[in-house]
């Protein structure tokens, strides 16, 4: 009897064991998957890939996405318009959050912030201009060999924020790619670069490649076909480069990416493609070459200031600066950390929270100048 109770006792706790055993395998099995292969679990459970986000639903007001023969426009309102916006809210909110904090705000970011689709270039309602005005004071936006720096510098935000309307080489006029610039030419690239969700204006676009910054230009020059067509606040949006051929480095596969500097911040965001570029080999140079434009780093931005804002009453956030714009979000009556963008002479506000932002009228917030 003693025994038989004994075994039974054995036979007990090796049944423990066992289904102790099958449950932590299972448990070690799914950490693994999910570790190695968190799209297909992504895929899996919600039926969603993380290679695209979610396109929101479309809000009264607000025109849905078109296309068109000559390729995709960008109009207000659609999913890829909102994904800058919402990176721009959340770069707002790391960067006020401090070092500590940072590591914690990129660990709970959401799967739709992985990876981003480009903006089109605007419809051709009315044209880019042909020619923009040389880089002022400087024959060239290229830094000088020895002041080119890692672009690691710099924050990258996986999101885009322009176009690159042509990259050409000056003496020719051939198209960049398709033929090899000798060292003393100059590569112009021209295009336009802003925040398309809310239409924040970019001040500075750098130019980056095999890792290196090795160049600056300065936005403003007028682009009436991006206001048209992307945002009404985006008509200072263009820009023009002249890079010196000589002062490039040389990589495989060498290509030109040009950088939208987000306002404020020490980070930036692609505009368009990288350009490919066919660089020549060392041939006779005549020694007249130009000075290098002056550098540009992260140490030149100003940082965004976030101050305290009261809201003096519940109000609408909207896409641009103006009563019939897209409502984009409601602002409750209160005191806030926010960071004033751009305050426009009509008395309209770009505001940016942690977890919102949107234009409003001046007369419904204030602080402390």
């Amino acid at each position: 009897m003693i025994v038989g109770l004994e075994k039974r006792t054995r036979l007990s706790l090796v049944g423990v064991w066992a289904v102790f055993f099958f449950i932590f395998s299972g448990l070690f099995c799914g950490f693994l998957i999910a570790h190695f292969f968190p799209e297909q679990v992504i895929r899996l459970i919600y039926g969603v890939s993380t290679d695209a986000p979610a396109r929101a639903p479309a809000e009264p007001g607000v025109a849905a996405e078109e296309t068109s023969t000559a390729g995709e426009s960008v109009v207000a309102g659609s999913g890829r318009e909102r994904d800058l916006s919402e990176s721009l809210r959340l770069q707002s909110a790391m960067e006020a959050a401090g070092p500590i904090a940072l590591a914690e705000e990129v660990a709970d970011t959401p799967p739709s912030f992985a990876k981003r689709r480009k903006p089109s270039p605007p419809a051709a309602a009315v044209p880019p201009p042909a020619v923009l005005s040389a880089p002022a004071g400087h024959a060239t936006s290229s830094f000088l060999p020895a002041a080119q720096y890692p672009a690691a510098e710099w924050r990258k935000l996986d999101a885009h924020a322009g176009f690159v309307d042509a990259a050409v080489i000056a003496s020719t006029g051939g198209k960049l790619g398709n033929v090899m610039p000798k060292l003393t030419d100059f590569i112009e690239l021209s295009g336009w670069s802003g925040d398309p969700a809310l239409g924040m204006r970019f001040k500075d676009v750098l130019f980056g490649m095999c890792g290196k910054i090795v160049g600056h230009a300065k936005i403003g020059s007028p682009r009436p076909d991006v206001a048209k067509t992307v945002h009404p606040n985006l008509e200072p949006s263009g820009w023009r480069g002249r890079l010196y051929v000589a002062y490039l480095p040389y990589c495989p596969n060498a290509a030109i990416q040009v950088l939208g500097a987000i306002p404020g911040s020490s980070t930036v965001v692609p505009v368009g493609d990288p350009v490919p570029v066919r660089l020549p080999l060392a041939e006779k140079r005549s020694g007249n070459d130009p000075p290098g434009a002056l550098v540009f780093t992260p140490k030149s931005v100003v940082p965004a200031k976030f101050i305290s804002i009261e809201v003096t009453d519940t109000a609408d956030l909207r896409r641009c600066g103006a009563g019939e714009c897209a409502i984009v979000g409601q602002i409750a009556k209160g005191r806030y950390q926010g960071y004033i963008a751009e305050e426009k002479a009509d008395g309209w506000v770009l505001l940016i929270l942690a977890d919102k932002a949107g234009w409003l009228s001046r007369s419904q917030l204030t602080w402390a100048r």
